[in-house]
C-alpha cells in the first residue's frame, strides 16, 4: 500500500469511527445489565431502572417521540426486555407510563454496543434507526 491509499483508507476510516451509531450493533442485554441510572451526559435524559421493573425517567418520553398526551405519565412506570413475561434478555428494553393506555402511553429503547459499551436509543417505532437520536450511557457504573 502507498503513502497515499494508506492517507484515503485513514481518511475514510476516521469520520465512521465517529460515529458509533454506524458501529454499534444489536446487543442482548440481560435485565441484570440495565439496572441503574443511563443518561445522554448532556443532562437533557436520565432513565434509573431499578430492580423492582420499574423506571423513572426524566425527558425521555418526548426524546423517543412519544404521545404528548401521555408524557406526564411516562415520567415513571414499567419496564421490561422482550415479551416482559419469560424474556430476561433482549435487544428492546420497553417503557410503559403508570397511567393511561399502556400500549399507547409507552416507549422503547434498542439496546445496542459498541466500543465503548452498552447504549439505548429510545424511540417510539422499532421501524426507527437510532441515527440522530439521543444515545444513553451507564452513569452509575
Amino acid at each position: 500500500m502507498t503513502f497515499r491509499q494508506a492517507i484515503a483508507v485513514l481518511a475514510l476510516a476516521l469520520p465512521l469511527a465517529a460515529c458509533s451509531d454506524l458501529l454499534a450493533e444489536p446487543y442482548q442485554a440481560s435485565t441484570q445489565e440495565l439496572r441503574g441510572t443511563w443518561s445522554t451526559g448532556k443532562g437533557g435524559v436520565t432513565l434509573t431502572l431499578t430492580d423492582q421493573g420499574t423506571y423513572t425517567a426524566t425527558g425521555a418520553a418526548r426524546d423517543a417521540g412519544g404521545d404528548a398526551d401521555c408524557l406526564p405519565g411516562l415520567d415513571t412506570g414499567r419496564w421490561y426486555v422482550g415479551n416482559g413475561v419469560t424474556d430476561t434478555t433482549g435487544d428492546v428494553v420497553t417503557f410503559e407510563g403508570s397511567t393511561g393506555d399502556h400500549f399507547r402511553c409507552s416507549f422503547m429503547a434498542k439496546v445496542t454496543k459498541d466500543n465503548k459499551g452498552p447504549q439505548f436509543c429510545l424511540v417510539s417505532d422499532l421501524d426507527e434507526t437510532c441515527s440522530g437520536r439521543s444515545t444513553l450511557r451507564r452513569k452509575d457504573g
